[in-house]
């Protein structure tokens, strides 16, 4: 009885086992049908190969420990593409873990030059990027793969292009350009080693040849039509234009941004990125309501991209052109905004913290934590002029060692050229010390500065709060807040008061003929004129683009229309010298009298605005008066 017993168990034993074989001799060669199955699928259909790859992960434990460390990283390839970073970075972990300890591979090398890149969009910050680089860059050394190896020495030379770090960075690429030429590599690699030499050149001030970088890598990806790249490219050369102050170029690379993004839906951060080029491109020129409202279209859509670093300098650079415009609670609203953005990233856009704690320190009338600020920010573009300076003694150095292996190569026949170069070198070396100390100098008259602009600050807000920045006469808020104190004044004595609202005939044909510049100029003109030619005690503000408020305190309506008229004429008979060009303008003016019906600011300004009005359907050049309600 207990043998049968026996016999029974080893059969239902060999049954199972029979019945399990081909199940696990399935699982075991699971993995080349799962990769044969995403090779046959669309490139881009990054949705349709994460489904693939999760039909397969419960066999995840039956596969080689090198199989498992690839389908961790083909699916953190296609979560990257599909903006699932915190996924796709756990993956990478899962990868990276099990390969560590098995030394180089192709998969090892690429996961953590992906990792690295994810931890590149999170943070921006080298410390956190870079180590995996430099691991990576020492397997790919020990693998026979150049494609790899260049990918590796590019990704490094990022990590390298500072002024300390200059040589260091072009070395790698040198070696890369080397390689990639050696091989015939694809022109995606040959447009990496042109972006990271751009942005080493861009980060030591060495703009020109960073624009003329960016432009080469642009053209290689534009060969491919990878347009996510050539956006990222686009993005490097309006920041090498606006160094440079080339307008047109920044203009022209913005307009080919918004052109990409409306040519590319699936890629919402396009979008952020033109508006965000778009409005620092304007902050620059100081074109300040087009770069505000550029920047708050750009954080309207800041969900859509993951580079959380361009998101918080957009913060920064509205409290910038807020306080540039001297609209002053929303620059103290953005810079709070922006503060409060980089309190998790200590190494970040410290130019622009410190801008933003100087901004509140103002605000709240803290001078000392905002001279603390200013001289931060001071030291900071000293020692990055000085930096400047000194990266051409590291160029120069670069270009000097490599002439001097190839002297030495001559012997004699060369040694004259060598010594030439050490004394072209020594001259150089003294007039960097004399640029030096220049330097010093300018950054001392410039902190004098500062203390002497601090000590006067509340005098120079408030009348800068007060004064239109073009014409010097009275802005929009300082003649409505002196306006309403004089129209309750007579008011309340029964007084005569009125007022005349004009602007410029035509002034769009002004801009379009002759330029904005010149436009600017008539305007400031015709606001000196104006106050010239009127009495103590009135007072003249512009209250638009080409738009003047007048205020004429104890003025019956009959001397208001005078004194309009009296204007009319003077402008229209003055010829404008602007710019060795002879321009005439004419003004329409319309007059509005304080009464009993109309003793408010804005009634009073809406029943001259009518009379404006009035005036330019009647044929301009002429002053309209708005009727009494009496």
């Amino acid at each position: 009885m207990q043998k049968s017993s026996r016999y029974y168990l080893i059969a239902r034993l060999l049954i199972t086992v029979y019945f399990l074989l081909p199940s696990l001799a399935f699982a075991q060669t699971s993995f080349p049908v799962l990769e044969k199955q995403l090779s046959e699928i669309d490139n881009d259909d990054h949705q349709q190969a994460l489904k693939i790859l999760a039909r397969y992960r419960s066999d995840l434990t039956l596969w080689s420990v090198t199989e498992q460390a690839r389908f961790y990283r083909l699916n953190a390839d296609h979560q990257i593409e599909t903006s699932q970073l915190d996924i796709a970075k756990q993956n990478y972990d899962r990868s990276i873990g099990i390969l560590m300890p098995l030394g180089a591979s192709i998969d090892l090398v690429h996961s953590l030059l992906e990792r690295s890149y994810i931890r590149y969009v999170q943070t921006n910050d080298r410390e956190k990027y870079c180590p995996d680089r430099v691991i990576a860059e020492q397997f790919a050394r020990a693998l026979d793969n150049d494609e790899l190896l260049v990918k590796a020495l590019t990704q490094l030379a990022f990590c390298n292009n500072d002024d300390q770090q200059f040589d260091k960075g072009l070395k790698l690429l040198q070696e890369a350009l080397s390689i990639a030429q050696r091989s015939n590599l694809s022109s995606a690699r040959v447009a990496m080693i042109y972006n990271a030499t751009a942005l080493i050149y861009k980060n030591n001030g060495l703009n020109s040849q960073a624009y003329e970088h960016f432009s080469k890598a642009y053209q290689q990806w534009q060969s491919v039509d990878d347009k996510v790249d050539m956006v990222s490219m686009l993005h490097g050369m309006v920041g090498a234009a606006i160094e440079q102050a080339k307008w047109q170029q920044a203009k022209q690379h913005v307009g080919e941004m918004f052109e990409l993004a409306k040519s590319a839906p699936e890629h919402p951060d396009f979008e952020f990125f033109a508006y965000y080029n778009a409005g620092r491109s304007a902050l620059a020129k100081h074109e300040l309501e087009l770069a505000t409202g550029y920047l708050a279209k750009a954080l309207d859509r800041q969900a859509n991209t993951a580079e959380k670093f361009f998101v918080k300098h957009t913060y920064a650079l509205l409290a910038e052109a807020h306080l540039r415009n001297q609209a002053w609670q929303q620059a103290y609203r953005y810079a709070e905004q922006c503060l409060t953005l980089l309190q998790s990233s200590a190494n970040e856009l410290n130019d622009s913290r410190l801008l933003c704690q100087a901004i509140i320190a103002a605000q709240q009338n803290v001078p000392q934590v905002t001279l603390e600020a200013m001289l931060q920010l001071a030291d900071k573009q000293t020692k990055a002029k000085r930096d400047f300076v000194n990266n051409a003694i590291l160029k120069a150095a670069l270009t000097h060692n490599e002439k001097l292996t190839q002297f030495e190569n001559q012997l004699l026949l060369k040694q004259v050229e060598i010594n030439e170069l050490a004394l072209l070198n020594e001259k150089d070396q003294r007039k960097i010390a004399y640029l030096t100390i220049a330097i010093f100098v300018l950054f001392m008259v410039a902190l004098a500065a500062i203390i002497i602009f601090l000590a006067r600050s509340r005098k120079v807000l408030q009348h800068r709060a007060e004064t239109d920045f073009l014409t010097g006469i009275a802005n929009r808020r300082r003649i409505f807040e002196h306006a309403q104190r004089l129209i309750e004044r007579a008011a309340h004595n029964k007084d005569p008061l009125s007022i005349i609202i004009f602007d410029i005939d035509h002034f769009k044909q002004i801009n379009d003929n002759y330029g904005h510049n010149v436009g600017d100029l008539a305007i400031q003109q015709i606001a000196r004129l104006t106050a010239n030619s009127l009495r103590p005690g009135d007072i003249v503000g512009r209250i638009g683009g080409e738009e003047f408020l007048v205020v004429l305190p104890n003025t019956q309506e009959l001397q208001a229309q005078e004194v309009a008229e009296r204007l009319r004429v003077m402008i229209a008979s003055t010829k404008l010298e602007i710019e060795n060009q002879s321009v005439r303008v004419t003004v329409s003016l319309g007059v509005c009298t304080l009464d009993k019906q109309r003793y408010a600011l804005q009634s009073i300004i809406n029943a001259a605005d009518e009379a404006l009005y009035f005036a330019k359907n009647a044929g301009r050049n002429q002053v309209k008066v708005s009727p009494s309600s009496n």
